[in-house]
């Protein structure tokens, strides 16, 4: 059945039990490769016919914007963007803009935007009108998937979502009215999304923050309904959708910037040796073909490629000996966080250490550090988003603001990926309001289209969610001693250079 929660303030998430059956961990791989880069693939329709053979609905990425009064400064490959935490210019625009040369380069204007405005607001008492708007409340929906072949699986999105709402409320919330959160599970089923779509539609102002695999179901009863939908798209027909605005919109594709980083900080000896690893899952092959397209425009060479390790493959023996033979000294490698620390782990025990250890976004997890032990060490990735698990708490207020709101809501977990999706969102939904001045679909929707830079606080990198533009800018994080750290040409802030390579 389709499972519902109403809330207003906090939630203790049930636990799920692991399942070790193939499907489940294709599943869950089908998840942790939408942040597999600082800037992900989305499917094909071939490719979401390959990934839907293999028990999924279709796939995206994310992560994305920046801080409030700019200012930028030269970076190791690009424009370094950083910002704090500040009051917002206005809730159109998010904020200060800080912008170097052309769209071409990846230089382009990065801003804040935070959920406060010393810009356009939604006075209270502002006339409202729809369904979900009362006098008193404003009640938004979010549609995710919690239960299913993979329990739990994006029961953080949902959670960063109402960490957003709580936190919202905290501060008078918005329109003079506080909000509340109505949610329902579509278990990973496209037929659940739909069901659960149009049961909210006639109950809430705007759908935010919702995240499926299986979101293509519900697109068509947004489509007809014409309301709002604040969150990830992670399939091409909720992404197509004209009233969906994305905190980090992603068409198909890779940003080349950290490629170009590295190929300077290694050199030719590791661009023109490069290994491409990926289970044998149609998602995570795509992505990694997508991957491999633009590092070869920047010059890369791969000299090894094995796309068909099983997603249950614990001995990685063989995997490694090919890699020595073909003198391998990079790799890419699209699974999960704990495949990542055993392969780690594993290449340590051989005695195999390679230069350059390109793990990617999701090896951003403990998971990983845990699992790889001392093969971790001297591991590098890149992404779009600040260090939100609490590292770069003290230089960006607003990863401060999540982490203690998502711990209050969630009882202590640490914050994921898809939770800081959750919370981006909700910061777009009050920043199109107030950009609106009124809580209507009408109005949102209008406000929406005047976003042409979002940013959260420093939270990530900077996008145009009217006009569906992902970022160029990123962060480059290192493994030192079983710790994540920021790597030195990403001090603070994000490092904006290359450009958007369309696969």
């Amino acid at each position: 059945m389709m499972g519902r929660t109403t809330s207003q303030g906090c939630i203790h998430p049930r636990r799920g039990s692991r399942r070790r059956r193939s499907s489940s961990i294709v599943v869950l791989l089908l998840a942790v490769t939408l942040v597999s880069t600082a800037c992900g693939a989305r499917l094909t329709a071939a490719q979401l016919a390959a990934a839907n053979a293999s028990g999924s609905n279709g796939l995206g990425s994310g992560g994305s914007g920046t801080g409030s009064n700019a200012k930028s400064g030269t970076g190791a490959t690009g424009t370094t963007v950083a910002g704090s935490a500040g009051t917002a210019g206005s809730a159109a625009t998010g904020g200060g803009s800080a912008t170097g040369g052309g769209a071409a380069t990846g230089r382009g204007a990065a801003t804040g935007g935070g959920a406060v405005a010393s810009g356009p607001t939604c006075p209270n008492g502002a006339a409202g009108s729809g369904p979900g708007v009362s006098a008193s409340t404003i009640t938004l929906g979010n549609v995710s998937t919690i239960t299913g072949p993979v329990p739990g699986l994006f029961t953080s999105a949902r959670i960063g979502t109402q960490a957003f709402v709580a936190y919202q409320n905290s501060i008078g919330g918005v329109c003079g009215r506080k909000l509340a959160l109505d949610s329902a599970d579509d278990n990973l089923e496209a037929a659940q999304n739909s069901t659960a779509v149009q049961s909210l539609t006639g109950q809430v102002l705007a759908f935010v923050g919702s995240f499926s695999l299986a979101d293509d179901g519900g697109a068509p009863a947004m489509a007809s309904a014409g309301v709002p939908d604040i969150g990830e798209a992670l399939t091409p027909a909720r992404f197509n959708l004209p009233q969906n605005f994305s905190p980090q919109p992603q068409p198909n594709g890779f940003i080349t910037g950290p490629f170009q980083y590295f190929a300077q900080k290694f050199g030719p000896n590791v661009t023109q040796h490069m290994a491409l690893l990926a289970e044998d899952q149609g998602t995570a092959q795509a992505q990694g073909i997508a991957q491999e397209r633009a590092m070869e425009s920047v010059g890369y060479k791969f000299v090894y490629k094995s796309t068909s390790i099983s997603p249950t493959t614990s001995d990685f023996g063989s995997y490694i000996a090919s890699m020595k033979s073909a003198g391998v000294q990079g790799l890419i490698f699209e699974a999960t966080a704990a495949v990542y620390g055993a392969m780690a782990s594993q290449m340590y025990t051989a005695g195999y250490t390679i230069p350059f250890a390109d793990w990617g976004a999701p090896a951003y997890d403990p998971q990983f550090v845990t699992t790889g032990g001392p093969g971790a060490n001297g591991a590098i990735l890149e992404q779009s988003l600040a260090m939100y698990e609490g590292q770069d708490a003290a230089a960006i207020p607003e990863v401060g603001l999540f982490d203690k709101w998502y711990s209050t809501v969630s009882g202590g977990q640490v914050p994921t990926i898809f939770a800081a999706y959750g919370w981006l969102a909700g910061m777009l939904f009050v920043q199109g309001i107030n950009a609106g001045g009124a809580p209507t679909r009408a109005a949102l929707i209008n406000g929406l289209k005047t976003i042409t830079n979002f940013g959260g606080n420093g939270l990530v990198a900077p996008v145009n969610p009217a006009a569906k533009t992902p970022p160029s800018c990123f962060i480059i994080i290192n493994v030192n001693n079983g710790k994540f750290v920021r790597d030195p040409s990403t001090p603070s802030g994000f490092t904006c250079s290359g450009t958007f390579f369309h696969a």
